[in-house]
C-alpha cells in the first residue's frame, strides 16, 4: 500500500559511554477509510548505529515522499516499510 513519510530524522542518544545514532522516521496510511500512523522500518529492527548510516538512511525518505508499506491484514495498525 502507499504510505507517505510524516517525520524524518536521525535521533542521536547515549549508549554505554558513546553515542549512537538511529533513522527515526514515521509515516501515515490509510486502511480503508481509517487513517493509521506507523514507525516500524523493518521487520528485523537491529540497524547498524552509525551516524552515517542513519543520516544516509533517512535521506531516502524525505517527508512528504510516497513509499510503500505493507500492514497486517487482521490488525492494519501494525506495519513496517
Amino acid at each position: 500500500m502507499q504510505a507517505t513519510i510524516t517525520k524524518s530524522m536521525v535521533d542521536k542518544y547515549k549508549h554505554k559511554g558513546g553515542w549512537r545514532y538511529r533513522p527515526d522516521l514515521e509515516y501515515s496510511y490509510l486502511v480503508k477509510t481509517a487513517n493509521y500512523t506507523a514507525q516500524q522500518l523493518r521487520i528485523v529492527s537491529q540497524l547498524p548505529s552509525t551516524e552515517t548510516f542513519a543520516k544516509a538512511f533517512v535521506a531516502r525518505y524525505p517527508v512528504g515522499s510516497s513509499v510503500m508499506a505493507a500492514y497486517k491484514p487482521d490488525d492494519p495498525a501494525i506495519a513496517v516499510l
